[in-house]
């Protein structure tokens, strides 16, 4: 979970994640992967508020699969339980 992380996103902000410390800048890439179209949404545009605007949106793993291969993300979103292919 991050931690200290406000909506007013401005240079970089620190937080913590499974006790390792990172940094979150607003020129990170985003996946955003789930089948359920208001999730996804609802995400992403929580992520704009915040500040991020590379944002790369799937609704399966196979398509999210495709972005990667094209395209390498800095941060995924992704819901553990998918159809076809999951993370369990």
């Amino acid at each position: 979970m991050v931690k200290d992380l406000n909506p007013q996103l401005t240079g970089v902000k620190k937080g913590k994640f499974m006790e390792k410390t990172f940094e979150l800048s607003s020129s990170m890439s985003f996946l955003v992967i789930d089948d359920n179209e208001g999730y996804r949404i609802s995400v992403s545009s929580s992520l704009r508020n915040l500040g991020f605007w590379d944002i790369q949106i799937a609704s399966t793993s196979m398509q999210a699969l495709k972005i990667l291969r094209a395209t390498p993300v800095d941060l995924i979103i992704c819901e553990r339980s998918m159809p076809v292919v999951d993370g369990a």
